[in-house]
């Protein structure tokens, strides 16, 4: 006797209920809009782009405790000699759970501003645009309907301490 998982169904019963057809149709109707709403998505988006950088650009020296933290992670890289005798920041082992692709970045965007809070603003864009089109194209899977996906992705991306 054939062993099949507990919610698989048998290929009749699946053509019936349409799923195979179904999932495939929902895979590639992502890829299915039409260039003026791609247009009209990014143009979204980019302004709102422009706007959060605008009002990050007016808050350079308000950062968060994680963002203070990050700096003082990303000084420490640099330079091992600094922070020697503090409790908290002598060891980098506490450290080992941020992320090394983004303090690399950090890192040698603020070589090139010569300012921590400088190269914030400057990958605030380019984390903006992957997060909002990521956002984007996983709403209108699961929902097929762009406006649905442009709303759910700014709303979702929206942070109150910064919106005046």
């Amino acid at each position: 006797m054939e062993e099949r998982p507990i919610f698989a169904a048998s290929k009749g019963e699946d053509k019936q209920r349409g799923g195979v057809e179904k999932s495939s149709k929902m895979r590639s109707s992502v890829f299915r809009i039409r260039a003026p709403y791609l247009l009209v998505v990014l143009g979204v988006f980019v302004v709102f782009i422009a706007y959060y950088t605008y009002v990050g650009s007016s808050q350079l020296t308000d950062l968060s405790s994680d963002q203070v933290n990050g700096g003082i992670l990303v000084l420490k890289e640099s330079h091992p000699e600094l922070f020697a005798r503090d409790y908290a920041f002598k060891d980098m082992s506490l450290f080992r759970y941020y992320t090394p692709l983004w303090r690399w970045l950090v890192e040698h965007i603020m070589n090139v501003t010569g300012n921590y809070a400088m190269s914030l603003l400057v990958l605030m864009p380019v984390v903006m645009l992957v997060y909002l089109t990521g956002m984007f194209v996983l709403v209108y899977y699961t929902t097929e309907s762009v406006l649905v996906a442009i709303l759910v992705s700014l709303v979702s991306s929206l942070q109150w301490r910064g919106f005046p």
